[in-house]
């Protein structure tokens, strides 16, 4: 065997492991989460386990509905709480959901994150801003965060709910954009 075969063979065997061993991955739009735990999900599919109710800001809202809302049974509710006439349904798989869940409880350790950590920087006035607020409830718990003008708070902790936010949005955008099915 030549030099350079012997030293493509061990980076060619861990890629082959590490495929081998993907399928404890699930793939949601080129993002991997790790979907080694099962969380326990309501027995009711109608029962919201995740919502993204975030208010406030420069727009005016004209109903208290939710931006996102996805159930139990892996249906994906896209609110229009400013009136732009943006409603519509989605739907994620099992493994989807679990990988969405996967992604808040257990990358961004979700349950972990405490309303003091969330503080805005000291002098900081914001007269408008966004409340982020996001709701989980499964594995037997539920659980909400809240923090007005998270683009203001520097710290690891607001780092992962902004993370959070930001993959709820793109949720949102791509069931309007019809990616996960339209009802």
């Amino acid at each position: 065997m030549s030099k350079q075969s012997t030293t493509l063979a061990l980076p060619i065997a861990i890629a082959m492991a590490v495929g081998v061993m993907g399928t404890a991955w699930c793939q949601t739009e080129n993002r991997f989460y790790e979907t080694s735990r099962t969380h326990q999900l309501p027995k009711d599919g109608q029962t919201a386990v995740i919502v993204d109710s975030s208010l406030g800001g420069l727009r005016r809202h004209v109903s208290q509905e939710p931006l996102l809302q996805v159930l139990a049974d892996g249906t994906v509710k896209v609110g229009d709480p400013f009136g732009q006439g943006i409603k519509m349904e989605g739907k994620l798989s099992a493994q989807e959901l679990q990988a969405l869940l996967g992604y808040i409880l257990d990358q961004q350790h979700f349950w972990d994150i405490k309303p003091d950590d969330l503080c805005l920087r000291p002098g900081l006035k914001v007269t408008d801003a966004t409340t982020t607020k996001v709701m989980v409830e499964c594995d037997g718990s539920q659980y909400e965060v809240s923090c007005r003008a998270l683009g203001g708070v520097h710290t690891p902790v607001a780092e992962r709910l902004s993370a959070i936010d930001t993959r709820l949005r793109q949720l949102r955008d791509e069931t309007i954009q019809g990616k996960h099915g339209r009802r």
